[in-house]
């Protein structure tokens, strides 16, 4: 089990991710702890068949989660945004109009999981300076090695 702590919003997200096995590959699984309490619809899992691509072990099943938390505070504006208007379908034009709302009056638990998401998605990235190293093939590389 790995612990991932991120602040956020005056909020600390603390994720425990564990990784097990499935009959076709492996998992990694995710619960979020925000401020310490847990809640039932705050997990995600990500199945595998043979290796992920990510930056760092349990990024994908973090950004899950908090994909599907922003996707979810982001329904419910829209569903206020609609009401407010008496509006029953949504145009392109509204969808423009929307946007332009939820940038300036985006609610404080939408704003907080898409932070936390960029707060994922760069964890673990370096910062300039960067090593002699980084970003460059190791000299051993070669392309008939893949042949």
């Amino acid at each position: 089990m790995q612990r991932f702590t991120f602040k956020a919003n005056d909020h600390e997200f603390e994720f425990m991710c564990s990784s097990r096995n499935t009959r076709n590959g492996f998992a990694h699984d995710a619960r979020v702890f925000i401020d310490g309490r847990s809640y039932p619809s705050d997990q995600a899992t990500c199945n595998y068949i043979n290796r992920t691509w990510e930056s760092y072990c349990y990024q994908t099943v973090m950004q899950r989660l908090a994909n599907a938390q922003a996707t979810k505070y982001a329904a419910r504006e829209l569903d206020d945004y609609m009401k407010e208007r008496g509006y029953k379908r949504m145009t392109a034009k509204r969808k423009n109009e929307f946007a332009q709302y939820l940038d300036e009056n985006a609610g404080d638990l939408l704003r907080t999981w898409a932070e936390l998401y960029g707060l994922i998605e760069s964890h673990g990235v370096m910062e300039p300076p960067y090593p002699e190293w980084y970003g460059r093939r190791p000299r051993t590389f070669s392309p008939s090695y893949f042949a």
